[in-house]
C-alpha cells in the first residue's frame, strides 16, 4: 500500500475505535439507570416518612422503571455509522493530485503534526473529534458539514468568534432561561473550496474556548503566522 492508502485505513480504524468508545459511553449511562432510578425512589419514599419496608418496595419498583429504560436504550442504541466520515474525507482528498494525496498522508502521520484528540457535546450529539495540523496541511473531523480537509495556502484568514444562545426549560409553574455559549473557528479560502458543497461553510464549532485556542494556536505555530 502507499502512504495514502496506509493513512485511510489508520482513518478508518480511528474512526471505528471513536464510534465503539460512543456507543460505550451510552451503554455506561444506560446501564447507571438502574441503581439512580432505585435509590431516588427509595430516598424520595424515606424522606416522606415511609418505612424500612415501605422503603424497600419503592427501591425494587426503581430498578424495574431503571431496567425498563435499559432495555429501551440497549434496543434504539446503536454504533454510530462511520461510512459518512469516511465517505466526506475521500472526497475531500479526491481534489488533489496522487503526488499531493501521498505528501498529505505522510504529513497528516507524521510525528511532527499536532494532533488535538478532543470530546465534543452539544446538545444531543456526542462524538469523539479531532484536528490535526501540519506544515501544510490541515484535517478535522469535528465539522457540522462532515471532515474538513485542505491545504492550509490555501487559507487567506481564520476567524475565532464566540457565540451564545439560550432557551428556556422546566415545567410545573416554573421555567428557567438557559444560556449556552460555543467556540467557532471559520476558515476563509482565496479560492472557492471544490471539496465543499455549494452554500457550506468551513466552520468548526465547540463547546470548549480551550480546544478552540489550541486549534487555532497550533495552525498559527504550523503555517507560520496564518490568524484573523
Amino acid at each position: 500500500m502507499n502512504q495514502y492508502e496506509i493513512w485511510l485505513s489508520k482513518e478508518q480504524q480511528w474512526s471505528a475505535d471513536m464510534a465503539k468508545e460512543v456507543l460505550k459511553r451510552n451503554r455506561t449511562f444506560a446501564l447507571l439507570c438502574l441503581p439512580v432510578c432505585a435509590l431516588a425512589l427509595g430516598l424520595i419514599n424515606l424522606l416522606c416518612g415511609g418505612s424500612i419496608t415501605e422503603v424497600l418496595r419503592c427501591m425494587l419498583y426503581g430498578l424495574l422503571f431503571g431496567a425498563l429504560i435499559l432495555v429501551i436504550t440497549l434496543l434504539c442504541v446503536h454504533k454510530p455509522d462511520t461510512t459518512a466520515y469516511m465517505d466526506g474525507l475521500k472526497k475531500q482528498a479526491a481534489v488533489f493530485s496522487p503526488e499531493q494525496q501521498e505528501e498529505m498522508a505522510r504529513q497528516l502521520m507524521s510525528s511532527d503534526a499536532i494532533c488535538i484528540q478532543y470530546k465534543q457535546d452539544m446538545g444531543s450529539r456526542f462524538s469523539y473529534d479531532k484536528a490535526i495540523v501540519t506544515k501544510d496541511w490541515f484535517l478535522s473531523s469535528g465539522s457540522g458539514s462532515g471532515p474538513l480537509l485542505f491545504k492550509l495556502d490555501q487559507v487567506s484568514q481564520v476567524l475565532t468568534d464566540t457565540k451564545s444562545f439560550s432557551y428556556r426549560a422546566g415545567g410545573g409553574g416554573y421555567r428557567l432561561r438557559i444560556k449556552e455559549h460555543y467556540y467557532t473557528i471559520q476558515f476563509c479560502f482565496y479560492d472557492k473550496n471544490p471539496a465543499l458543497p455549494d452554500g457550506a461553510e468551513a466552520v468548526i464549532a465547540l463547546n470548549s474556548r480551550n480546544v478552540r485556542d489550541q486549534i487555532a494556536a497550533a495552525i498559527h505555530k504550523q503555517s507560520g503566522g496564518l490568524e484573523g
